[in-house]
């Protein structure tokens, strides 16, 4: 299996599970700046069977300040992927990658999508990840006709961050990366949904 890794958007918790890979997976982490890995993660990814490759954004690319940049190249990558039989999987909480990934099915590649290594399996046929059930994803879209109104825009973008999220910090940082001026407010809105999820 190829894990196309969205290190921009999943930071190190998404190579969660990468030390029980085989020798014919392969693992490429795409990123634009250099990698927050901490020892704990290097040391999985020097247990890990699996073969690693480093893709990083070029600094052409990067100057042109092009919005899903990495996105637009990972896609790209998968997109030219002959072999029908190899299973893709595509490690992010963007669900911005879902329509790319059932056309891509639909023309008979195996894609699915995660927000961490360990989240896939053989079994899995779905492409998306299943919401938490420890989300109250109905109170949650009721916000954004009250204390989030402003951010009805973003509604889908933000609720598939929080279904997609395992902890609450996992949340907040995934929050920040997409509204830096605002992730105070989303959170202390959607504060009292996400409780029974770990973490602070």
């Amino acid at each position: 299996m190829k894990f196309y890794i969205d290190f921009e958007n999943v930071s190190a918790g998404g190579l969660k599970g990468i030390n029980s890979l085989k020798s014919d997976d392969v693992v490429i982490i795409y990123y634009s700046n250099n990698p927050n890995l901490n020892m704990e993660t290097v040391q999985k990814m020097i247990q890990s069977k699996a073969k690693i490759e480093f893709q990083k954004l070029s600094d052409e690319i990067k100057n042109m300040n092009m919005k899903n940049a990495l996105d637009i190249i990972i896609l790209n990558d998968i997109a030219r992927i002959t072999n029908k039989n190899e299973t893709i999987a595509v490690i992010t909480n963007d669900s911005g990658y879902d329509m790319m990934i059932r056309k891509f099915t639909e023309n008979g590649k195996k894609v699915k999508r995660a927000v961490s290594i360990s989240k896939i399996s053989a079994s899995e046929t779905d492409t998306t990840t299943k919401p938490s059930s420890k989300i109250n994803e109905q109170a949650i879209s009721a916000l954004f006709k009250k204390e989030l109104s402003s951010f009805a825009s973003d509604k889908q973008k933000i609720l598939s961050i929080i279904k997609n999220s395992e902890t609450r910090s996992q949340i907040n940082n995934t929050l920040t990366k997409s509204f830096p001026n605002n992730t105070g407010k989303i959170m202390q809105a959607i504060k009292p949904y996400i409780k029974d999820l770990p973490g602070r």
